[in-house]
């Protein structure tokens, strides 16, 4: 090999290949240095020496000045920076120091920056100070300015302490130890760990003081502190918040018991002292929500302490009032004492499973939600049921019976809305009406001692004076059985208020009366069947006259219109007459009803009437009627409506068919007349006549 230059071996220039050797005389590469610490040093004028050196360890080394590795290649591809230590694939070495808060200078032993102008950068070092620890920082080229470190942004476990983490963010310590700290300016913390294998979160203040402590399988508390669950805000030791007005703000789950045993199943609710005699404990409800209001409770449940903590009442208040002040046993108003009777209104039911007491009338309400039914009240022991009250939908009250033994015995006894009274029937007809399906007396009234003048067992209605004088008695004396009329006796007395009377040319009454069958010639009488279901009172005429039975509507110290009803002789109808003056009793008949037809016909004899004249009234007074289709207020809405017209409507277009008498309210009589609304009518159709002849002459 030929050489260009060989100085002693140490400077070789190869004349072929142009390599040059230091410290070899044929160099493989374009310059190879051959030494026992072979070195290239890179001197730069004015500036550092730096060395590159390959040495007998088989490490390739990077220094200044020939002081200290810059950087250490190991011959097994480890790197040292800082070090010549290469036990990791990558080791470096720097001063350590806690990353700065503010410049430009990371002091970090690892640097990743962005492609930012500024640029933003990542920082990896390890901290001076005890417990010298290492840290990883995200920040600006503000050092001031810090940003989010990400783990895993992409998804994936990140574990601490565990090589298969199974949750985002898994820490694994030991038994015993805490495995999160979170710490507030190296003051108050919270420690999530293990107390023993027991799971706990514990919380404690700038003095190592701990405040909070929740910990399965032992002792949960909180010290020195209201607790709130779903407020910021706890106004008690324990404040629970719902999330929305229609969400529970609370769940208790107790546990259970089959032996009827519920005192240690559930929420207990106890004092700090003993409860003696007249103390209270409970639970307050109130709607407000400042710290000031919520101490006035409007409503409670609670005990109050009879004999001690061994016998208690429970009780419940409530007030309707916002005083500003607490609850007090004024605001009682339901109480079930120990010994299971219950007061609604009364703090001492005594006596009775039920006491209500109030001020006002009204005492109990019972209420069916559902249209169509019935309101029950049923009284039963183990046989069966006894007796039961209905309230029934359609506004009446019904009694039955049973026999202990699962019989049910209906309307033994009902009262309908309009306020009659059954007995034996569900349909009564009269203020009292008793039927009896049996062979048995309706109704039986009875004296224990055998009956005389002065002990009658029977009806008796007194006069309206009160005293002894019996206006009308049915009795039972040693003689037989007797119907008294007038007085006890028998006899009758012209003096006395009679509310009904039978009389004959024996005796007479000056008084007027309400009923009077009378005659001297006994031309009417009560029939012999009155007292039977149909029919109920006959009045028969039995004289060969045109009189017939009459039925007289006489009024009192001749200050009221007096009127007869009657039937006259067969094809001339039922009758009504009346006095024309007040108090007489000369009647004339104003009206009849047909007995065949059914027609009613009012009189209109022209030798009953006087100052004539033609009528005015007729289309443009007709046109002005309103028909009507209308129900009677008293009528249910499943009833047809009626035709008609509404009386003050007429009376302002035709007021000769208006009526109206004296009284108040509804009890004043308001009708309209047919006959004027005829006339009216057929003055209409003539007018209307006039017309059409009118039109056809044209």
């Amino acid at each position: 090999m030929a050489n260009l230059s060989n100085i002693n071996n140490f400077f070789v220039v190869e004349q072929t290949t142009g390599y040059v050797g230091i410290g070899i005389t044929d160099p493989a590469f374009p310059l190879e240095v051959k030494s026992a610490s072979a070195e290239l040093a890179l001197n730069a004028t004015g500036a550092s020496i730096y060395r590159l050196k390959s040495d007998s360890t088989d490490y390739f080394r990077i220094n200044k000045n020939g002081v200290g590795d810059r950087l250490v290649i190991s011959g097994a591809g480890n790197v040292g920076i800082g070090t010549d230590s290469t036990e990791g694939k990558l080791t470096i070495q720097h001063t350590s120091a806690n990353p700065p808060t503010s410049g430009t200078t990371a002091n970090s032993a690892i640097q990743i920056l962005s492609n930012l102008s500024p640029p933003h950068q990542l920082n990896i070092g390890v901290v001076n100070a005890p417990s010298y620890g290492s840290y990883i920082q995200a920040s600006d080229n503000n050092l001031a300015v810090n940003y989010t470190l990400l783990l895993q942004p992409n998804g994936g476990n990140v574990g601490i302490g565990t090589y298969s983490a199974s949750a985002k963010l898994e820490v694994v310590t030991a038994v015993g130890a805490d495995a999160i700290r979170l710490n507030y300016g190296q003051s108050a913390d919270i420690f999530l760990g293990f107390n023993s294998a027991n799971p706990r979160i514990l919380l404690q203040d700038n003095s190592n003081v701990v405040t909070h402590n929740f910990q399965s399988n032992g002792d949960n508390y909180i010290v020195g502190s209201d607790v709130g669950i779903g407020t910021t805000t706890p106004e008690r030791k324990l404040d629970v918040k719902s999330n929305s007005d229609t969400a529970p703000s609370a769940y208790l789950r107790g546990g259970k018991s089959s032996q009827g045993e519920i005192q240690n199943t559930g929420l207990i609710i106890g004092t700090q002292t003993t409860m003696v005699a007249g103390d209270y404990q409970g639970i307050s409800f109130t709607g407000y929500t400042s710290a000031s209001a919520i101490a006035r409770g409007r409503a409670a449940i609670g005990v109050e302490a009879i004999n001690g903590p061994g016998k208690m009442d429970l009780i419940f208040m409530t007030r309707f009032a916002d005083d500003g002040t607490q609850l007090s046993s004024a605001d009682e108003k339901m109480r079930i004492t120990s010994g299971g009777n219950v007061g609604i209104g009364t703090d001492s039911p005594t006596g009775y499973k039920l006491v209500i007491q109030n001020t006002a009338e009204d005492m109990i309400k019972l209420h069916n939600s559902t249209d169509g039914l019935d309101s029950l009240i049923s009284f039963t022991n183990p046989g069966g049921t006894l007796a039961r009250i209905q309230g029934l939908d359609n506004g009446g009250l019904q009694f039955d019976t049973g026999n202990n033994a699962g019989g049910l015995n209906t309307n033994v006894m009902y009262m309908s809305n309009s306020g009659n009274v059954g007995i034996g029937t569900n349909l009564p007809g009269a203020t009292l009406d008793v039927v009896n399906s049996g062979n048995y007396e309706s109704i039986r009234i009875g004296n224990s001692q055998l009956a005389n003048v002065n002990k009658q067992g029977g009806i008796t209605a007194l006069n309206y004076t009160g005293d002894s004088t019996s206006i009308f008695q049915y009795a039972t004396n040693s003689s037989g059985n007797t119907v008294y009329f007038g007085s006890a006796d028998g006899s009758f007395r012209g003096t006395t208020q009679l509310s009904f009377m039978i009389s004959s040319s024996a005796a007479s009454v000056s008084h007027s009366q309400m009923l009077r069958i009378n005659a001297a010639s006994i031309n009417a009488y009560l029939d012999q069947y009155i007292i039977k279901t149909t029919p109920t009172i006959i009045l028969e005429g039995r004289n060969s006259g045109n009189s017939g039975a009459k039925l007289q509507f006489l009024g009192w110290a001749n200050t009221h219109d007096n009127w007869e009803l009657g039937n006259a002789m067969a094809g001339q109808g039922f009758q009504f007459r009346a006095s024309a003056t007040a108090g007489s009793t000369n009647f004339a008949t104003v009206a009849v009803i047909n007995s065949n037809t059914g027609v009613y016909t009012a009189t209109s004899d022209i030798n009953k009437k006087k100052d004539f004249e033609d009528s005015k009234i007729g289309l443009n007074e007709v046109m002005k009627l309103k028909p009507k289709l209308f129900r009677m207020k008293t009528e249910n809405e499943n009833l047809d409506k009626h035709l008609g017209f509404i009386a003050q409507e007429v009376k302002e277009v035709i007021p000769q068919a208006y009526l109206e008498e004296n009284g108040k309210d509804n009890t004043k009589f308001i009708g309209i007349q047919d006959r004027p609304i005829i006339a009216a009518l057929t003055k209409a159709i003539q007018e209307l006549k006039a017309e059409i002849e009118l039109l056809k002459s044209k």
